[in-house]
């Protein structure tokens, strides 16, 4: 009985002390966008072997190195003419339209602390944690932080619960 109390404890210790991050990211450093210690541009979101940009293709070679999705929809796009390509995967979901023959990454959408984001910054992060590792944003209510990335390129942080709940990566408007 006592080993069993004794395993519990070390279990339910390892539980807290488990932050965002994905496996083998150990940048603690938030001026620095290292993702698994690859470090990416600050308007990519690395997931895998895959750097995801707004505005990029969505090539075979990305979808091999993100894995399989858990699903995929078309839709009317309520952004483009024609439809969009929805990628839903396990922490995260990419949004494509279609221009001439390719499809092109105009959002992604992270709803997972083991899916980081720019910074080291994910979901369950406060907004003064957002706001210590990527400054003062270009927009902020109550519910929202927007940064610019890049000249293309946006972040806003979704909060609900006084956490952050989601992050899309989008194009600026």
């Amino acid at each position: 009985m006592k080993k069993l109390v004794v395993l519990l404890s070390l279990i339910l210790s390892l539980l807290l002390f488990v932050g965002c991050g994905a496996t083998g990211d150990t940048n603690t450093d938030p001026s620095e966008n290292v993702t698994n210690n690859v470090e990416v541009a600050v308007d990519v979101f690395a997931y895998n072997d895959a750097n995801l940009k707004i505005g990029s293709e969505m090539t075979d070679d990305i979808k091999t190195a993100l894995g399989t999705a858990t699903d995929v929809q078309e839709a009317p796009s309520c952004h483009y003419d024609g439809n969009d390509t929805i990628y839903f995967y396990d922490g995260f979901t990419i949004y494509t339209y279609t221009e001439n023959d390719k499809q092109i990454i105009y959002l992604i959408e992270i709803t997972s602390a083991n899916c980081i984001a720019t910074k080291n910054t994910c979901v369950g992060m406060t907004f003064e944690e957002v706001k210590t590792a990527l400054g003062e944003p270009q927009e902020e209510t109550e519910l929202v932080l927007v940064y610019n990335l890049s000249e293309t390129t946006a972040i806003r942080f979704t909060q609900e619960n006084s956490v952050v709940s989601m992050i899309e990566y989008e194009e600026v408007k």
